[in-house]
C-alpha cells in the first residue's frame, strides 16, 4: 500500500529534474536549436525512459512554460493580498509578470526566443501569465473605481478599456526596454499619471 505513494513521489521528482534540465538546455541553445534528443541526453535517460514523462520536445517546453505560469501566478496573488496604494499594486502586477521575463533574458543569449515561442503558445489561451495579470489589473481598477478613488466614466472609459491601456504599455516595455529596473521606473511613472488623471476631482464632479 505504501508503494504507490513513493512510487508517484519518485516520479514527480524525476519529472521536476527533467524540466529544471530542459530549461537550462533551451537558455543555452535555445529552443529551436534543442532537439527531444538532447533534452534526453541532459537527463541521461533513454529515449523510451523519457517517453514515460513527456511524447516530444512541445510536451517539454509546453511544461517549462506551465511550472513558469504557476510562479508568475503565485507572485500576482502575493500583490493583491498585501496592502499599498493602487499606483503600487499595479506596478507590482507588471513586475510579477515581468520578472521571471527579464530573469530568462539575462541568463540566456536566447531569451528572446524563448519568450517569442512562450508567448506564441499562449495566444488565444487563458493559460499565461498575460491573462492572469490581466484579470488581476481589472480586479483592481474595478475595486478602485467603485470605491470612487477613480471615475472611468467621466473619461468615457470602462475597467476593461482603462486596463487595455495599461497593458499595451507593459507589452511595450517588455518588448523593447532591456532593463528591469528601468522598465519598473518608466512602469511606476507612467501608472502614476495614468491613475492620477482619472482621480475624481471637485472640477469634474460640478
Amino acid at each position: 500500500m505504501t508503494l504507490a505513494p513513493k512510487s508517484n513521489q519518485l516520479g514527480q521528482q524525476q519529472r521536476a529534474a527533467i524540466l529544471d534540465k530542459a530549461f537550462a538546455l533551451f537558455a543555452r541553445q535555445g529552443y529551436r536549436r534543442t532537439s527531444f534528443g538532447d533534452i534526453a541526453e541532459e537527463v541521461e535517460l533513454s529515449r523510451p525512459a523519457i517517453y514515460h514523462y513527456f511524447k516530444n520536445k512541445d510536451a517539454v517546453f509546453n511544461a517549462v512554460t506551465d511550472r513558469i505560469h504557476r510562479d508568475i501566478s503565485l507572485a500576482i496573488e502575493r500583490v493583491l493580498e498585501k496592502p499599498g496604494s493602487l499606483e503600487e499594486r499595479l506596478v507590482g502586477v507588471f513586475e510579477a509578470r515581468a520578472g521571471r521575463d527579464y530573469a530568462l533574458l539575462f541568463v540566456s543569449p536566447h531569451g528572446r526566443e524563448l519568450l517569442d515561442e512562450r508567448k506564441r503558445r499562449d495566444e488565444g489561451t487563458k493559460a499565461g501569465s498575460s491573462p492572469k495579470s490581466r484579470a488581476a489589473m481589472e480586479a483592481l481598477m474595478r475595486e478602485a473605481d467603485k470605491s470612487g478613488e477613480i471615475q472611468l466614466n467621466l473619461h468615457r472609459l470602462n475597467v476593461a478599456s482603462a486596463v487595455d491601456l495599461l497593458d499595451h504599455f507593459f507589452e511595450g516595455l517588455l518588448m523593447r526596454e532591456p532593463s528591469e529596473v528601468n522598465a519598473s521606473a518608466a512602469a511606476l511613472a507612467m501608472v502614476s499619471v495614468f491613475i492620477a488623471g482619472l482621480r475624481a476631482s471637485p472640477s469634474l464632479k460640478e
